[in-house]
């Protein structure tokens, strides 16, 4: 060690100490090994394996063997890149990035919900309960009922969650998804849950969900969403299907906050009829967007009385924009829940470069 660098004679010193740091393991590849005057320069490919993270690349330059030449490091890529010095702020630096590139979409902090309802000690009442607190940095921490003889010493699972956020320096919050087996519907936080909530911030978003992933409670997403699900309805209205009969409507909103509706529109040469979803990118992209956060897709499907999703051109459309976009499906006979999913669900291993 010297002043504020840190040194690392091999890659595996170089693994351990990132693994620790950042909490996962890292693969470290030799890149290149070159000489510029006495001094042996090595050039170090950093690829980070948990998902979120494929794409970012640290590169660092070691000490020369002479000691001449200092430690530098190119952290991220793009705008995230910046030069700096192996040590604590690489460290730190490092760890900052991972927690920003993690943030989960909606279904994904569903899916850790379901996952912490599993672990809740309930020996009394039988009824378990998970939850999964997005944190404002993008850290997800999850908690689950547990239960006491003595009653009034139980926990419920947003509170776990929550303390088990505060008590790790986490005091700002995005939103929190709940998840419990409730045969009559949705289980709302207890008014204690709530007050603990709104203690450290009034505008967390709160996801209902079933534990079979597919439901979530119209009343607990955001706003935003919730006259997304709306416009889709109102956009169905309009509609132009003298064949099918089958309204569509779909609407999208963009990365900047712009809605863009869209319905289907039939032909009597069939093949150049166009879906609700495909209607509303296509608006979208002639009015200069490109880059889409959600869309909602409203149908009536009396027959079956399920969700209607995408068909496979729709889910190829919403991918070539957005690989990370959410769709809730919408029942206009039940609007009081919607289908949860994304693209990436819908279209696994997408066809999206050549």
């Amino acid at each position: 060690m010297m002043g504020d660098q840190e040194y690392f004679s091999t890659l595996e010193q170089l693994d351990d100490k990132l693994s620790v740091v950042l909490g996962t393991d890292v693969r470290c590849e030799m890149f290149s090994l070159c000489s510029k005057k006495r001094a042996a320069h090595w050039d170090f490919l950093v690829s980070h394996l948990f998902e979120p993270l494929q794409y970012t690349v640290v590169h660092i330059w070691g000490p020369g063997v002479d000691g001449e030449s200092g430690t530098m490091a190119m952290l991220g890529e793009g705008r995230d890149s910046w030069p700096i010095t192996v040590g604590d702020t690489f460290m730190s630096r490092a760890a900052n990035l991972a927690k920003r590139r993690r943030h989960p979409n909606i279904k994904q902090l569903i899916r850790e919900s379901v996952s912490a309802r599993e672990m809740a000690y309930a020996p009394y009442s039988k009824f378990k309960v998970g939850a999964a607190l997005l944190c404002e940095d993008g850290e997800v921490v999850t908690g689950c009922n547990v239960e006491n003889i003595s009653y009034g010493a139980s926990i419920c699972a947003e509170r776990t969650a929550l303390v088990k956020a505060v008590s790790c320096g986490q005091i700002k919050f995005r939103a929190i998804a709940v998840t419990a087996d409730a045969s009559d519907g949705f289980v709302p936080p207890c008014g204690v849950c709530r007050q603990f909530i709104v203690e450290f911030s009034a505008n967390v978003a709160v996801y209902l969900a079933k534990p079979d992933f597919s439901t979530v409670l119209v009343s607990s997403i955001n706003s935003d969403i919730q006259q997304l699900v709306r416009d889709s309805v109102s956009a169905r209205n309009l509609a132009y299907c003298p064949y099918s009969k089958f309204q569509v409507g779909a609407a999208l909103i963009t990365t900047d906050g712009e809605t863009f509706t869209g319905c289907n529109v039939e032909n009597i040469a069939y093949g150049g009829t166009i879906c609700a979803e495909r209607t509303a990118i296509v608006k979208a992209v002639s009015s200069g967007k490109q880059k889409f956060k959600a869309i909602a897709v409203a149908t009536d499907n009396i027959k079956t009385d399920s969700f209607t999703s995408p068909c496979g051109p729709c889910r190829q459309f919403i991918v070539e924009f957005g690989s990370d976009t959410i769709v809730y499906l919408a029942k206009v006979n039940d609007l009081a829940t919607v289908l949860v999913t994304d693209i990436k669900e819908l279209l696994p291993l997408s066809f999206t470069d050549f």
